[in-house]
């Protein structure tokens, strides 16, 4: 029963978030409609509604996908290769990095057919990416990490770290709660909405999955998932 109302409390503030967010892009197509909304006014808040819509539609992607985890009876486990995994990944925010003052670089620690690994690869895949995300927001120059080490025959660690603000003591325990962000990332005007970390940990959750965190303020997080590599793994 606590269970429930919590999940109806989340989707009442996911509810909430969202109509906040077309109350935005209502104003800024307002402004854009206004007659004293010069050209570069409008190129302006034309590329805000862009970013905007991008945000929310990114957010219902991985509200989609994680109901349908939840509402799943158990979770379906198959070999797959960690690696290319990985390297779709790094292609695909290697764009999102160019022209940053940022070292993007991705590590293996294995080739094939030592990289396949018995997991949930989509569920793998979306907790890295949240992963990656969050490094990206508040990481402005330095080096963005990731990559995998093997811990022993049975299971590997995944790990994503950054040189970005890290975080503080006393914030370590609140970072996956749903919705929370930072004092600082708030007073730095960071982009965000405080859903990544909750999703990777929920899933983390549902796959049984350790996760742990290294950080120092100002210098930076790491990240880490422990995860079965096969079968035999208890």
């Amino acid at each position: 029963m606590e269970e429930k109302l919590k999940i109806d409390e989340d989707i009442m503030l996911l509810m909430l978030l969202i109509k906040k967010t077309m109350h935005l892009i209502t104003g800024f197509a307002e402004i854009l409609t206004g007659k004293d909304c010069s050209n570069e006014c409008k190129n302006h808040y034309s590329q805000q509604i862009i970013l905007v819509v991008e945000r929310l539609l990114k957010l219902m992607d991985d509200i989609i996908l994680f109901d349908k985890f939840s509402n799943d009876d158990k979770v379906e486990l198959n070999f797959f290769d960690l690696n290319k995994v990985f390297q779709k990944l790094f292609i695909i925010y290697s764009e999102d990095v160019a022209g940053k003052d940022l070292n993007f670089i991705c590590k293996k620690a294995c080739s094939f057919p030592d990289s396949l690994i018995y997991s949930n690869e989509k569920m793998v895949k979306m907790m890295l990416e949240n992963l990656i995300d969050n490094a990206l927001k508040h990481t402005i120059t330095g080096t963005i990490e990731f990559g995998y080490e093997l811990i022993d025959d049975h299971y590997l660690s995944i790990y994503v770290k950054d040189t970005g603000i890290g975080i503080k003591e006393n914030e370590k325990k609140k970072i996956f709660d749903l919705f929370y962000r930072s004092p600082e990332a708030i007073e730095k005007n960071i982009e965000g909405i405080g859903i990544g970390l909750n999703i990777v940990s929920r899933l983390a959750k549902m796959m049984d999955v350790e996760i742990s965190l290294t950080t120092e303020h100002g210098k930076g997080s790491c990240f880490r998932l422990k995860l079965k590599r096969n079968k035999m793994a208890q």
